[in-house]
């Protein structure tokens, strides 16, 4: 699905640069769980820095994928990647989960994914859930914000929600690292200098999986940008899943290959709470 993981990277190598606030800028004193929700096996490209930042915090860091990412490679293959990064970051693999669900078709299994995440997310006691942002781009980086906005919600406490963008559709365009506007949300900001260039591009290699991308995309590369835009989070807004992220058409209605129709995902998100709660 070169789709995808063109778009994911292109997200992670341009990033919003709309103003912001500097993550770093809050207290670090604390150490605490944090959980990372992701939907396929390279979505942590755009937000490493900020896991690694996580771990030499000293804070233990745990991350799921949803999907079995199929779609665009060979499971196992892309399992393996994913965990030769997490291993790079000093993440332990007992912190890691790949709970398997179909590619392109979690959100037809919003509720066994959501017990899967739930019963993760109940043992560790996560301070933070980061998950891909809802922004129709692609429908199980739907699902994932959706999960893990319903497993905060499930945990009753004090868990914070943050989001991450991948690409989305806005006015007839398409953009890729930018958050949708939402008013009243701020864009927090993972500060990158030379050191976390060199990770991020080092990660980048990481994903032979997706060999013939990724050498196109390494001539678009321009440290400068990165250092000087860092990575994109914020708090999830308070999202009504059973309307569009955004008005128009979605990016994963008309994409390439395999496209989804936003009324499946509606039913879908219907039938969670009619099951669910």
């Amino acid at each position: 699905m070169i789709c995808k993981s063109f778009f994911i990277i292109i997200a992670v190598l341009y990033c919003s640069s709309a103003a912001g606030l500097n993550i770093e800028q809050k207290d670090q004193t604390m150490k605490k769980n944090i959980l990372y929700l992701f939907a396929h096996q390279d979505d942590e490209i755009s937000i490493i820095v900020r896991m690694s930042t996580n771990v030499k915090e000293g804070n233990d860091v745990f991350a799921v994928w949803i999907t079995d990412g199929a779609v665009s490679g060979t499971p196992d293959v892309r399992e393996k990647e994913s965990r030769d990064v997490m291993e790079m970051l000093g993440i332990p693999k007992e912190n890691l989960y790949f709970l398997g669900y179909p590619d392109m078709d979690s959100y037809r299994h919003l509720p066994e994914i959501f017990s899967d995440v739930k019963k993760i997310a109940e043992e560790i006691h996560p301070a933070e859930i980061i998950s891909n942002a809802y922004e129709g781009g692609n429908i199980d980086h739907d699902a994932s914000n959706f999960i893990a906005s319903q497993v905060v919600k499930a945990l009753k406490n004090k868990t914070i929600h943050y989001e991450f963008p991948s690409y989305n559709l806005y006015k007839g365009l398409f953009r890729v690292g930018k958050f949708l506007p939402r008013k009243g949300s701020k864009t927090l900001y993972t500060l990158l200098d030379d050191e976390r260039i060199e990770l991020k591009l080092k990660a980048l290699e990481m994903y032979p999986s997706q060999a013939d991308v990724l050498n196109v995309l390494k001539t678009h590369v321009n440290p400068a940008v990165l250092k000087r835009l860092g990575e994109p989070c914020r708090i999830t807004p308070a999202y009504d899943y059973t309307q569009r992220p955004v008005e128009g058409t979605l990016g994963y209605e008309v994409t390439p290959r395999i496209s989804r129709k936003f009324e499946d995902w509606q039913e879908a998100v219907g039938n969670f709470f009619s099951l669910v709660h």
